[in-house]
């Protein structure tokens, strides 16, 4: 049964991922911007060092003054989303957002004005019904792992599709084109 909207992501650009350079290898992360405009939530996607599983971390950012992640010991970067975890609280970056390793200020990724996420588009939807309109492109999605395009399931066209989401499990989303686009709809239980 689906009910009304939880969240609402709007048709997103979904490009196509082959990694994040200066990966930071069991380490910390800072995350900063070029303008003091940029105050909304940042939410990091990647893998623990010492564990190998996925991780997520929230932070609310400071303009252009660093914020650290808690985290301190992150493998590899997956997913850098301009909002929360669960896809809300979309604030597009105003300014350059850098994410960087903190313990030698190399750049991971960066986000430019006007952009909302970098590498996969990476949802908190567990145990929720989600929809996903793919409005172009070839995309990609998963509700186990990581998404690909061995792995994932290929949405076609523009037909809607629509599934539930397991308790312990994330969706990921990614394209092996550019420029491609999609929406997504996370329903309330």
């Amino acid at each position: 049964m689906y009910k009304k909207p939880k969240v609402i992501i709007p048709a997103t650009l979904i490009t196509n991922w082959s990694g994040f350079s200066n990966q930071p290898d069991g380490g910390g992360l800072e995350i900063l911007s070029n303008s003091t405009s940029d105050t909304g939530l940042c939410t990091i996607w990647g893998t623990n060092k010492l564990t190998g599983a996925l991780e997520v971390e929230t932070v609310t950012l400071a303009g252009t003054v660093e914020v650290k992640t808690a985290m301190l010991q992150w493998d590899d970067i997956i997913a850098v989303f301009v909002g929360d975890r669960y896809g809300g609280n979309i604030t597009a970056a105003v300014g350059t957002i850098t994410v960087r390793e903190a313990s030698a200020n190399q750049t991971v990724i960066t986000l430019s004005a006007a952009d909302t996420h970098a590498g996969m588009l990476m949802i908190d939807a567990r145990g929720h019904n989600v929809e996903i309109d793919n409005a172009s492109g070839k995309i990609y999605w998963n509700t186990l792992s990581v998404a690909s395009a061995t792995n994932g399931y290929y949405d076609v066209g523009t037909a809607s599709n629509r599934f539930k989401v397991g308790v312990k499990d994330y969706l990921s989303i990614i394209s092996d084109d550019t420029g491609c686009t999609t929406s997504v709809i996370v329903y309330e239980d």
